[in-house]
């Protein structure tokens, strides 16, 4: 039996690929059920949920790189500083 071997992306690309990996799974996940609250269960479903994915995805993924940095900052407002440290 073979292994299949597969180049490996480098480490510094690792927070990115996380972003998009998460921003595309998590708008598979929330287009998939407001698709299935608004269809039903029924043939067309897998067809209606891919059409209303591609586009929640084309939405997603720029929204991601604009609004996680305002996010990112936000937060920090509200978020004690970080004690400094003693040597």
């Amino acid at each position: 039996m073979t292994r299949l071997r597969v180049r490996r992306v480098p480490r510094r690309y690792q927070s990115l690929l996380t972003a998009v990996a998460l921003t595309v799974s998590m708008s598979a996940v929330v287009s998939f059920f407001i698709t299935l609250r608004h269809v039903g269960v029924c043939g067309e479903l897998p067809g209606v949920w891919l059409a209303a994915w591609q586009l929640s995805c084309a939405i997603a993924l720029p929204a991601r790189f604009v609004v996680a940095p305002l996010v990112s900052r936000f937060v920090g407002v509200l978020v004690e500083p970080a004690a400094a440290r003693r040597c």
